[in-house]
């Protein structure tokens, strides 16, 4: 073969492969992308390689709010006795006062048992030195009860044994206390006491106190006045026309009598014989 006839086939091969070459794939020489491509991509790869989700703030649960008695001891002036407190918050707030909630108390003070509700709203004393309060116990019926009114016109309950310990014995075995009343604005308040479990802490008042199973005597009336008597008045004469009597007066108010006479009055010196 002559030299030309050699370089004219050498050009030709060489063209021929440059033009396969371009009419191949990219990837076509590379069987590992090729097998890459067919394969089926498994679940885990999927996991793998899928974009993680943002993360979501995580989800906070309410704590709600201890329910129970709280128990507190302390000594009393005498020896031989303990002073004991139990007491217990609202669920719902007030609706008057600096107190948020109020708090009902069961005390055994020298001695002495009382309950009352704390809430530091005003509520002054009246004439008869109580205050209008509804009482409901559990799902039972609503009853309407007077209440004294501590000194400072914030509390009201029963502060002696004969009216306290009853009621505090019919609260044993119940779940919760209903106490309604309107302040002297006129601003009206509902709460619920929670006072489950009550049997338990009751029985450190109950020792304190001294209670016994004999049943409690009723406390007897007693006279009062809205003003305290003179101390040198002169001695009248007439005919008693009525006395107010009251079975819940404070201390202070224990020792007047409100006494009304009919009228004229004539001083018992000066009045004509027969």
């Amino acid at each position: 073969m002559s030299a030309q006839i050699r370089v004219f086939a050498c050009i030709l091969a060489a063209l021929s492969g440059i033009s396969i070459g371009y009419s191949l794939p990219r990837d076509a020489d590379d069987p590992t992308t090729a097998l890459a491509e067919a394969a089926p991509v498994s679940r885990e790869t999927r996991t793998e390689t899928a974009v993680p989700a943002k993360p979501e703030p995580p989800m906070t649960q309410a704590t709600p709010t201890r329910i129970g008695w709280t128990l507190r001891t302390e000594p009393s002036e005498r020896p031989d006795l303990t002073n004991v407190y139990l007491s217990v918050s609202s669920d719902e707030p007030l609706q008057c006062g600096p107190r948020r909630r109020a708090t009902l108390l069961l005390r055994c003070f020298e001695n002495r048992t009382a309950i009352y509700v704390a809430h530091d709203c005003a509520t002054p004393p009246s004439d008869s030195g109580d205050w209008p309060v509804k009482v409901q116990i559990d799902d039972g019926a609503s009853r309407s009860v007077r209440m004294t009114v501590d000194s400072r016109g914030e509390a009201f309950g029963h502060w002696n044994t004969q009216s306290a310990r009853p009621l505090i014995e019919t609260l044993t075995n119940a779940q919760s206390l209903h106490v309604r009343f309107a302040d002297a604005t006129g601003l009206p308040n509902d709460l619920r006491f929670p006072i489950i479990d009550l049997a338990a802490p009751l029985s450190t008042l109950r020792e304190a106190c001294h209670w016994t199973d004999a049943p409690v005597t009723p406390q007897a009336p007693t006279l009062t006045a809205s003003a305290p008597p003179e101390a040198e008045a002169p001695a009248y004469g007439g005919i008693l026309r009525s006395a107010r009597l009251n079975f819940l007066a404070p201390l202070p108010q224990r020792a007047r009598a409100g006494l009304t006479f009919d009228t004229p009055l004539v001083p018992i010196a000066a009045a004509s014989p027969g």
